[in-house]
């Protein structure tokens, strides 16, 4: 029997929605304990389960408990980055805090809600996030001190503070309310648990993401159909050809009296029963359109290029790529523009992984940075890929290039990567493939096979990080002019 993320994994809408009825109060519920907004805490949750099919379909994840690994860790890392977003320094704090000699003020102390509320709402937002992700995440000291970039004696300090903390928040209530409440912080952890448990998720919640899995499902579904057709297929006219080699041996076998009769009446069965019904099956599948050739076969080459670009990598060479604009216009524009404009002269290839791809393009050269405004807000394209609503089947292949991107389907900036081997097919559907090395694939893998990351993440020390002298576009007919 299939386990439920197999399910998953074969398109099965209801097994996604299975898994995401089984996750969807906590992941909420902890939406709302961090961010203190239940608007927010709507958003946020079908933030995390967008972004985490992603990873399940990458293949990632292998059973129910990595399930929720990940939409947990999903929650409280897209939690950090919202609260954080007007503040950097919120989570950059000092080694040994003294956490216990927060102040409270009775004056500024909002009192709504019960007492687990009450707590919740006047903690401060680092105070928060220790305990929520200790209590109601069941992160260990090693989780929770990289999420705040400290060491566990940090962390083991403002775990002990705790109770402190709680203590003080209640008298200043007190103070102001005249209500005498106490609240242990291992009732205060209880509280949590079943506030999570009793958690009410909005119907419109549930209609966006059961809306978001139609909208992945049924893809996976129609494609794993077509391959089921074409074994089928396969696997009848491999049956046939066994019957038709025995019917052969027979052949030989028989009598020459028999030999009219067996010829007419083998001759009859077979052109009816093989040659009728695999025509007739062929066009079932592909010719009347139930499953249309078109949307499931994957392109590996751009067949009209509307542009190209050089990339000129310091020590190693040049790579061409032919780029595809009427698949991926937007994407396609964006990177024309920044060549253009010199953006990426100087720049470097940050991220490289043997076998899988590099990455580059980063101003800030370690994967935050991108193209910018005048105001310093990032300038992000929209991801033109298949999960996101963009017929886009350019298959990650050796010598792709594609758009970098975070969980965020429509943030992609100006980083790319260029697929080394084909082993990431899998990245099909879910990031914007524009086009193919159509010359340098020698220089892809010299960079590839020198690079040496400092983790099996690709990240390259500065120094060691191939440069990006130029990139030099061209519009197809000023390509063509150039080289003929």
């Amino acid at each position: 029997m299939l386990t439920l993320i197999q399910r998953a994994l074969r398109g099965q809408a209801d097994a996604m929605t299975e898994l995401y009825q089984n996750n969807k109060k906590q992941v909420f519920y902890l939406c709302c304990a961090l961010l203190g907004n239940t608007i927010e805490a709507d958003r946020a949750t079908t933030h995390v389960f967008k972004s985490s099919w992603e990873v399940l379909l990458s293949g990632k994840i292998e059973n129910e408990s990595d399930f929720t690994d990940t939409v947990i860790r999903k929650t409280v890392n897209y939690c950090k980055s919202k609260v954080s977003k007007n503040d950097q320094k919120l989570f950059r704090i000092p080694q040994n805090k003294n956490f216990a000699g927060t102040q409270y003020s009775s004056d500024r102390i909002v009192t709504d809600g019960d007492a687990c509320d009450q707590v919740l709402n006047n903690l401060p937002v680092l105070h928060r996030f220790i305990y929520v992700c200790s209590a109601l995440a069941g992160w260990s000291e090693d989780d929770i001190s990289s999420l705040i970039h400290s060491n566990k004696e940090t962390v083991r300090l403002a775990l002990a503070a705790e109770e402190t903390n709680i203590s003080k928040i209640l008298s200043c209530i007190c103070q102001k309310t005249g209500e005498k409440a106490a609240l242990s912080s291992d009732e205060f952890h209880k509280l949590l648990v079943k506030n999570s448990n009793n958690a009410t998720v909005a119907k419109a919640v549930d209609s966006v993401v059961l809306l978001g899995i139609d909208s992945i499902a049924a893809p996976i579904a129609a494609k794993r159909k077509k391959k089921m057709i074409t074994v089928s297929s396969v696997a009848t006219g491999s049956v046939l050809l066994l019957l038709l080699a025995v019917l052969c041996v027979a052949k030989l076998a028989s009598s020459a009296e028999q030999q009219a009769e067996y010829d007419s009446g083998y001759d009859a069965g077979y052109n009816a029963g093989y040659n009728e019904g695999y025509d007739e099956g062929y066009d079932y599948g592909y010719g009347d359109g139930l499953v249309s050739e078109a949307e499931t076969t994957w392109l590996t080459e751009v067949e009209n290029p509307t542009h190209y670009a050089v990339i000129d990598v310091a020590d190693y060479g040049t790579i061409t790529v032919a780029l595809d604009g009427n698949t991926a216009p937007e994407t396609v524009e964006n990177f024309v523009t920044l060549a253009k404009e010199g953006f990426y002269d100087g720049l470097t290839f940050h991220r490289i992984i043997e076998g899988f791809m590099m990455q580059g393009g980063d101003p800030d050269a370690d994967s935050t940075g991108g193209n910018k405004d005048e105001d310093g807000n990032e300038i992000n394209i929209t991801g033109e890929f298949y999960y996101n609503g963009y017929d886009n089947y350019l298959s990650h292949v050796r010598g792709a290039i594609s758009m970098a991107r975070s969980d965020d389907y429509d943030s992609a900036s100006s980083q790319f990567f260029i697929v080394h081997e084909d082993s990431t097919e899998s990245l099909d559907m879910l990031y914007a493939a524009f086009g193919y090395v159509i010359e340098g694939m020698d220089v892809v893998d010299a960079i590839c096979e020198a690079a040496e990351p400092i983790d099996g993440n690709g990240t390259m020390e500065y120094e060691d990080q191939p440069v990006i002298t130029s990139i030099t576009a061209y519009t197809a007919e000023e390509y063509e002019s150039l080289t003929e």
